[in-house]
This record gives C-alpha cells, sequence and structure tokens, in this order.
C-alpha cells in the first residue's frame, strides 16, 4: 500500500524550490575555495545545464547566490543575502544564552570571577557572572548601575566607538571621581582610551574600588557595535604586569568569540570608526 503522508507530500513539493535549496546546500560545502561551476552543479542536481543556469540566474538575482569570473571560468558561491539572514537570526538570541559557555570557560582557566556587563544608558549593568571553583571570589553586586569612566566594562565599551561616540555615551554631567585613581577630565580620558584601542583591552586600576583592579573586553554585535563586554576582578596586591597582559589577551579571545557568535564580522571601517582621532579626520 503506498504511502499516504508520502503521496501527499511528493504532491505539494515545488521542484524548481526543491533544486534551489540542493544547490544552495551545495555550494555551502564546496570541495574547493573557488565556489562550483555550472557543469559541476548540473551534475550535481542531475539537470541540465541550461535547467542549472537558469535556477542559478533566479538565485542571483534575490542574492542568494554571488558569482565570480566569466565564461567557461564562472564560479558560484553563497550570496551575502543567506549571511544576513544568519546575522539576523543569531542576533535573536538572547547575549547571556551565548556568553555563559564563554564566561564558563574563562573562569575555569583564569581561577578568577568572570562577569558579563551591558550598556544602560549612561551606565553598565552586570547581568551575569561566573565564580570560579576555589577561586578568588570578589562579591560586586549584579545589577548596579556602573560608571562608565572608571570600569573596565565600561571603559571597553567607550574604547570601542569614536571619541565623538565616547563623549556622547558620558553626555555633558562630570566625571565622577570614584576613587583618587579616577580619571574625571575628558581630555584625559579620551587619550586613555587611545591607549586601550591600542591594547585591545581596558583595564580599571583602582578606579572604581580602591585595591582592586579589573580587566574588561568589549563584544560587538550584529551591527558592529559594543554595547556589552567582559571583565575579570582581582586584588590589585601582587598583579605582575605579564599575568595581567594573560588576563587581557585571554578576555578578548572570549569577546571575539561571543561577538563573532552575535554576527560581528569585521571589515576595514572597524578599525577606522575605532580609531576615534583617523575617523573624525583629526
Amino acid at each position: 500500500m503506498p504511502d499516504r503522508n508520502g503521496d501527499a507530500s511528493d504532491r505539494y513539493k515545488v521542484q524548481s524550490v526543491a533544486r534551489a535549496l540542493h544547490m544552495l546546500e551545495l555550494l555551502a560545502e564546496p570541495p574547493g575555495d573557488d565556489g562550483l561551476g555550472v557543469t559541476e552543479i548540473a551534475d550535481a542536481t542531475g539537470l541540465s545545464k541550461s535547467a542549472a543556469f537558469a535556477v542559478l540566474q533566479t538565485l542571483l538575482d534575490g542574492g542568494y547566490v554571488a558569482d565570480s569570473g566569466t565564461g567557461q571560468q564562472r564560479r558560484y558561491h553563497l550570496g551575502r543575502a543567506l549571511t544576513r539572514l544568519g546575522d539576523r537570526a543569531r542576533s535573536q538570541t538572547p547575549l547571556r544564552e551565548i556568553a555563559l559557555p564563554v564566561l564558563r570557560r574563562l573562569a575555569e582557566e583564569l581561577r578568577l570571577s568572570v562577569r558579563l556587563g551591558v550598556l544602560l544608558e549612561d551606565g553598565v549593568a552586570v547581568i551575569e557572572r561566573v565564580d570560579a571553583p576555589g577561586g578568588l571570589r570578589i562579591d560586586l553586586r549584579m545589577g548596579d548601575r556602573e560608571l562608565l569612566h572608571t570600569t573596565a566594562v565600561g571603559k571597553a565599551i567607550l574604547a570601542a566607538g569614536t571619541d565623538q561616540e565616547a563623549k556622547a555615551m558620558l553626555g555633558s554631567r562630570a566625571l565622577i571621581r570614584r576613587t583618587p585613581n579616577s580619571i574625571t577630565d575628558i581630555d584625559a580620558l579620551l587619550a586613555h582610551l587611545d591607549t586601550i584601542r591600542a591594547r585591545g583591552y581596558a583595564v580599571d586600576d583602582e578606579e572604581d574600588y580602591e585595591g582592586i583592579i579589573c580587566i574588561g573586553a568589549a563584544i560587538r554585535d550584529h551591527t558592529d557595535r559594543a554595547t556589552a563586554a567582559l571583565s575579570v576582578t582581582t586584588l590589585k596586591a601582587g598583579l605582575t604586569a605579564e599575568h595581567l597582559a594573560t588576563l587581557g589577551t585571554s578576555l578578548v579571545g572570549g569577546a571575539a568569540e561571543i561577538s563573532t557568535a552575535l554576527g560581528f564580522a569585521p571589515h576595514p571601517a572597524t578599525a577606522a570608526r575605532t580609531n576615534g582621532k583617523r575617523a573624525e579626520g583629526a
């Protein structure tokens, strides 16, 4: 007896759509780095070259396929439309869900508490923290609004944009002094942001709490904006420059992993935009 479900499935199947999806699957994992030619695609799908070419032209028009070369050397690849769809899907995934596995791994590797902070208007709120089992734990409450200019998470976010963007986030209010080390002069802070950009990570050197040092790295989303950051917190006493650099490098790697999962794709404009003076033509 025929499978009625199978018959119904075949009845409603649109062959042209099925062929197009098959082509996209082929182009998603080509045997080489230079894409596939129309003959290879036709052979793999069982179509004539003319039929395969017609489907490819439709996918090209929609941006789902891209091509390179001409004539017999013409090759086909996945297009930007599919990448944008993937970016949109990733952007809908909660940040905490994406970041938590990275926080857990870093906490275990670094033997320190790792925190995730997000930008909220003129401050940063810590929304997640993972403590290292048996490691140093400094009890900083989650959810409290932290200052942008005195904390590692805040300064990492400020440094990820241009000087003008940093000024806009800080607003016109005076910069609060939390400790003798707090930077309260806007020009000094902007110069400090250049140091963070060059180094790749931010350091709160007893600027928010005396005796406490924090290291932070910015997280970028699919729009190329930094609205979150990772940080670790430890005691200033006994921390060497080498260990600080190791912590910073680890955080930068973790932040980059989260950024990629959020759909961030580096491009040349990023470097120009994050260098405040170059981007603003100063």
